[in-house]
């Protein structure tokens, strides 16, 4: 068996195909980074839909409640992000099946640092709503001025709108299902005494890295990461993370050019087919919105430039492996 290095396969040197003969399948086909070297994901048992009992292939809807939601809007999971809640009192489940677990009083908008859920969609304004849920009565959904308007089962909101188990509520084009409780049920799965497969365990990912005259560190910690060196300690999310070792990986294996033809730079669309993006729509603007994320992010504890890019080339860690 000829085994490739994880750069071979990432710049499509390496040709990949269901029938093993050499043909090239029209998109990459996803890897996992759980391991060094990438892998097809495994197959978990199907879920069943919240609301119809249907199967899933993934999260809490059948694709008849996802397609529901999503309409024509393009937006991937990754830009539908919930802070930490101290408590659950209700609960948002977005076109992609993802439950949302939310306290008593959360806000919604495009602001990352919003404290309940943050979209990260253009349509969303900044402070785009609020919802709070009282100990007497129904969660009461509140526009708060947005451009775009907040919307509960189609209808446009002015005032405080109570919100009912199976309602669809909607911030200017991305739409949810409110429920006060859920369950996720399990479609038993079809193995011999009903056996499942699962994940191997894997070493975190440690790597240590010279980023101008700065030792630096990019750690897994699950779910996300951590770039710590002298000057801070930068916390990761899971896709910000990923991102980060893809890149890191592509260093480890392949020596940098000393001329800058560009070839050492990674394509948008092979960094956004390495990463879990959940949406088949993913590519460039996706990389492009992480990276900025993560320069945001190194620029605030003044790491300095940590990711290179190059119009029509790709993107590249401006660093070096210590050992």
């Amino acid at each position: 068996m000829t085994l490739f290095s994880v750069s071979e396969i990432l710049r499509g040197r390496v040709r990949t195909g269901a029938d093993h003969r050499g043909c090239i399948p029209n998109r990459f086909p996803r890897y996992s980074l759980n391991n060094l070297h990438l892998s097809m994901p495994l197959t978990h048992p199907s879920s069943l839909c919240h609301w119809c009992g249907a199967v899933t292939s993934e999260g809490l809807l059948c694709p008849s409640h996802q397609g529901s939601l999503r309409q024509s809007v393009t937006i991937t999971a990754e830009q539908i992000q919930t802070s930490q809640q101290p408590e659950k009192a209700f609960h948002l489940i977005d076109c992609f099946g993802t439950p949302h677990d939310l306290g008593a009083h959360v806000d919604i908008g495009r602001d990352p640092t919003t404290t309940g859920i943050a979209i990260l969609h253009h349509s969303v304004s900044l402070a785009h709503a609020h919802i709070e849920k009282p100990d007497i009565g129904e969660t009461l959904v509140i526009d708060r001025g947005s451009l775009n308007g907040t919307f509960v089962n189609g209808e446009q909101i002015a005032h405080p709108t109570a919100l009912f188990d199976g309602d669809v509520v909607q911030f200017a084009q991305i739409a949810f299902y409110y429920a006060k409780e859920i369950s996720i049920k399990r479609e038993r799965a079809q193995t011999v005494g009903g056996t499942i497969r699962v994940d191997t365990i894997a070493a975190p990912f440690v790597t240590r890295l010279m980023v101008a005259d700065t030792q630096t560190e990019l750690i897994e910690k699950p779910p996300g990461g951590l770039l710590r060196s002298e000057c801070g300690t930068v916390n990761l999310s899971k896709m910000e993370f990923s991102l980060l070792r893809v890149l890191a990986q592509d260093l480890l294996e392949n020596d940098l050019l000393e001329n800058d033809t560009g070839r050492d730079y990674l394509p948008s669309r092979v960094i956004a087919t390495a990463l879990d993006f959940q949406s088949i729509d993913a590519g460039s603007d996706n990389v492009r919105e992480l990276v900025k994320r993560i320069r945001r992010k190194v620029k605030a504890i003044g790491i300095g430039q940590l990711i290179t890019s190059r119009p029509r080339h790709g993107y590249r860690l401006a660093a070096t492996i210590l050992p």
